[in-house]
């Protein structure tokens, strides 16, 4: 009852008892298992769900196999929640073993750990994975994983405290989540296994085209140091398919997990060193930074040096500077000034200025970058004239629309492009702050302007080019910006920032220095917001690992001998007729043997027609329409054709459109379907004998 006179209490106030109730009955372990059950029960409800589409009496097996397995941790965690400390150490003694045993045999500790970050990945990766598409079962075999992970860790002693072991588990399933995506992609089935996946090795083998096809082949005008990459296995050709993948794999594992490990080394860290690997590879993930283009940070981390070096050091910095920027110049055209950039960012954030004039400070990395953005530019013209290609190719990406909408939330990409840029960045920024403030790091401000508008620059970039049309389904376009700013992060939190003059305070302060101080301030009379704010640096890349990806999908074998069967009879005979056979879709039948001793025509792949269609070249175009008229090839495989409208308000709704009317539509008018592949994504169209209506 209230007293006269008192206020009502608001509901703020009434949270804040409750919690502080809670607190002094429940401990930390309880907190979490409630969470846990909380999860459970939501995970639970969305299998039911599932269930409910089912026909029949009987669930799936899989189906069954995840209520199960939700049911035990949700029994467990209620369990936990409800026994006292004491109560709760002798059941989970007589449940698992007491945990001296992991203590004396860490080993053991270590093998569960491996079988259960096998068993999480493939739970979700693997051929029975369909009930975990749904987000919250997903989240629940994460954060269960993580759980026991984390329990594992800390009883065995393998890490040194709770908060450490909490960290190192977390980061280590969603490494597990992470490699297991990848993992999955290895395969044999013969057919691509998403709408790009195959042409990939078709580019790959044009640098090797006259020994593989018996004909010579222009190299292809996007990402040529990605196919240079994926062409090593080409040097040992004929490989079978399954192998091609996985060195894709490989280099989508290593060379990040390369990286990580030499600005590790650049830094020379040598607490927490488990933990800034994993953290380092995973936060490239997020876009994810493609393997191809790693290369030029991981040489200039590996080689350059801002600070006096001997002579030896100072010649591998250049020759990998070199390296670099030839690397960057058959890349990604934004990528042409990377080598200058990084190099720009480790000189800002390594020397201080201490005195120099200006001009003489910032004359060491300008010279370099000029001389490095000149190698890439040189670099990249000397592969277009070696490509084959006419220059226009080139020019495609500055023709291509933008599509503004994808920076919000829209159904190519459900958050939108800023979201979770800014969900990952607010955290990184904030903890570059507090590390300033903290290890009293004094830039001064030409260094802080250098370096706020290098970020600048690549976040700009990376927001126009994800709102181009055929971007904006993740953030892999902001790959230069992820980059920088886990540079400039990790160089900031080991306080190895050269500070211009050390625990002296600078004679004035700005105004984002006095905001900074602010900032700092605040959060030193709050430390429940910082370990807040440094527990959501952690988990900020964790998202991008857990929800990507779906499960393997199994084809049946008769099915897919089938399907080679009948295209390799309609292609042979349409050969043996001295006929030309086009093939759109699946062209690495052809590299790989599934197709002998058919003729490549090399032209119109559907990773370019899509290209040029989204830039809609006429002239590039206008050839292909010229060619369906004239009926010159005599069968034509091609992805799955259609006319409908419907398909252009859904995912990458604009570049369906522009398939539509500038490929299908022409297509179907001189061509028609006359076999179908669904479930492989296929069709094989003839030639039509006349055309009753108006083309394009």
């Amino acid at each position: 009852m209230l007293k006269k006179g008192q206020e009502i209490p608001s509901a703020a106030y009434i949270a804040f008892q409750t919690v502080g109730k809670m607190k002094k009955r429940f401990d930390a372990d309880q907190f979490i298992s409630l969470g846990l059950a909380i999860l459970s029960l939501l995970a639970a409800y969305a299998l039911l769900q599932q269930a409910k589409v089912e026909q029949g009496w009987f669930f799936p097996r899989r189906l069954m196999v995840a209520i199960f397995l939700v049911s035990v941790g949700l029994v467990f965690h209620l369990i936990v929640i409800i026994l006292r400390a004491e109560s709760r150490q002798a059941f989970l003694a007589r449940l698992i073993g007491h945990k001296s045993i992991f203590n004396r045999r860490r080993w053991l500790a270590v093998l569960l750990m491996v079988l259960t970050l096998i068993g999480a990945a493939f739970l979700v990766y693997g051929q029975y994975g369909q009930p975990y598409l749904d987000p919250l079962v997903r989240l629940w075999v994460f954060a269960q994983s993580a759980w026991l992970v984390n329990w594992l860790f800390f009883t065995s002693a393998l890490a040194q405290d709770k908060k450490t072991a909490a960290v190192i588990s977390l980061l280590t399933v969603g490494l597990a989540f992470n490699v297991g995506f990848f993992l999955s992609k290895i395969s044999t089935h013969p057919f691509s296994l998403d709408w790009s996946e195959t042409s990939r090795y078709y580019y790959a083998s044009l640098f090797f085209a006259e020994r593989i096809y018996g004909v010579k082949a222009a190299w292809s005008p996007l990402h040529p140091s990605r196919y240079l990459l994926q062409s090593i296995p080409f040097l040992f050709h004929p490989l079978p398919l399954w192998l091609h993948r996985a060195w894709q794999v490989f280099l989508w594992i290593f060379i990040p997990a390369a990286t990580s490990w030499l600005l590790l080394r650049r830094l020379k860290l040598t607490n927490f060193r488990w933990i800034g690997w994993l953290y380092g590879y995973l936060f490239l993930m997020i876009g994810a930074v493609y393997y191809h283009l790693l290369p030029i940070p991981a040489l200039t981390l590996a080689f350059y040096r801002s600070r006096s070096a001997t002579r030896r050091e100072h010649l591998l910095g250049i020759a990998a500077l070199l390296l670099a920027s030839i690397w960057a110049g058959i890349s990604r055209v934004n990528w042409l000034p990377m080598p200058a950039l990084l190099l720009t960012t480790l000189y800002l954030l390594e020397q201080p200025i201490n005195g120099q004039k200006l001009w003489r400070y910032l004359l060491p990395p300008f010279v370099l970058s000029a001389i490095s953005i000149l190698i890439a530019f040189l670099s990249s013209t000397d592969y277009i004239r070696l490509s084959g290609n006419p220059p226009a190719y080139f020019a495609s990406s500055f023709t291509s629309d933008l599509i503004w909408q994808r920076l919000l939330p829209n159904p190519t990409y459900y958050s939108g492009i800023l979201l979770p840029i800014l969900f990952v960045s607010i955290p990184a920024l904030f903890a570059i702050g507090y590390a300033q403030q903290r290890y009293n790091i004094l830039l001064g401000g030409w260094r802080l302007l250098g370096l706020a508008g290098i970020t600048l620059v690549v976040f700009t970039v990376g927001l126009i080019v994800s709102a181009k049309i055929g971007g904006g389904s993740n953030l892999h376009n902001f790959d230069g910006y992820l980059v920088v700013l886990w540079i400039t992060l990790y160089a900031f939190l080991s306080g190895k920032v050269s500070s211009e003059v050390a625990g002296e305070k600078p004679s004035h302060q700005s105004l984002g220095r006095r905001i900074w101080i602010g900032t700092h301030n605040l959060l030193q009379r709050q430390p429940a917001l910082v370990n807040a704010l440094f527990a959501w640096l952690v988990i900020a890349p964790l998202p991008f690992a857990i929800f990507q990806g779906r499960p393997i999908k199994t084809y049946s074998a008769d099915r897919v001998e089938e399907a080679l069967a009948t295209l390799y009879s309609v292609v042979e005979k349409a050969v043996a007729s001295k006929k030309e056979v086009l093939f759109i879709t699946e062209r690495h039948l052809l590299t790989f043997g599934y197709l002998p001793n058919i003729p490549l025509v090399a032209d119109y792949e559907k990773v370019w027609l899509m290209e040029m269609a989204m830039a809609n070249h006429r002239e590039y175009l206008q050839k292909f329409y010229d060619d369906l008229a004239q009926r010159r090839f005599a069968v034509i495989v091609t992805t799955q054709t259609y006319l409908s409208p419907q398909g252009d308000s859904g995912r990458f709704g604009d570049e369906n459109r522009a398939w539509r009317k500038r490929v299908n539509r022409p297509l179907l008018c001189y061509y028609k379907p006359a076999l179908r592949f669904r479930e492989f994504n296929f069709e094989i169209l003839l030639p039509r004998e006349q055309i009753q209506r108006r083309c394009r």
